[in-house]
């Protein structure tokens, strides 16, 4: 009974006494560029997000670039200009996307000009998903124990049985140690 209890006060105090409080400065940098889009194949509305990055604590929303000129073009040479929402978003509807070529995306901004190229692969046909079950490997299964958290372990030590009994008390050695700071 004294070793319950025992074990039960070790546990509970290397879980809460090595607890330190760390202040990370973040230095806030000249805000920079996001663009953000995804192209399908299909036919379906092609969006790209334009904004700019903001202070890592802020609640507000990313500040949204609403004089941006964005365009698609592809390897025949068809360029496309996408219309502006006004609200950081630009768009291109019922845009018909063809695999197997190469696109790219020119935005200008502010006196700055940003290009990015991609190539639209042909798509796989699955023609079958499985999952197999792995046997259960006893090697694994002794050493999961560690991994349970503490109510777990102490609705164990209640159990009668001494094998889990000792697992669980071998754990004290992984427990960490308190140190004076």
């Amino acid at each position: 009974m004294i070793n319950k209890y025992l074990f039960f006060a070790i546990a509970m105090l290397g879980m809460f006494s090595c607890q330190q409080v760390i202040d990370i400065n973040l230095n806030e940098s000249a805000p920079q560029f996001v663009f953000e889009a995804a192209l399908e194949e299909g036919t379906h509305d092609f969006k790209v997000r334009a904004t700019k990055t903001g202070n890592y604590f802020s609640t507000e929303a990313p500040t949204p670039i609403k004089d941006a000129i964005i365009k698609l073009s592809t390897e025949q040479g068809g360029e496309l200009l996408l219309n502006n929402e006004n609200n950081g978003y630009y768009t291109l509807n019922q845009y018909a996307a063809l695999n197997n070529t190469d696109y790219k995306l020119t935005i200008q901004t502010e006196g700055k000009t940003f290009t990015a190229s991609s190539y639209l692969p042909k798509s796989v046909v699955l023609d079958s998903v499985s999952v197999e079950k792995n046997p259960p490997n006893p090697l694994v299964e002794r050493t999961r124990i560690v991994y349970l958290p503490c109510f777990v372990i102490l609705r164990i030590l209640k159990m009668k049985s001494i094998i889990i009994k000792l697992k669980v008390l071998s754990m004290v050695s992984l427990l960490p140690k308190a140190t004076k700071y």
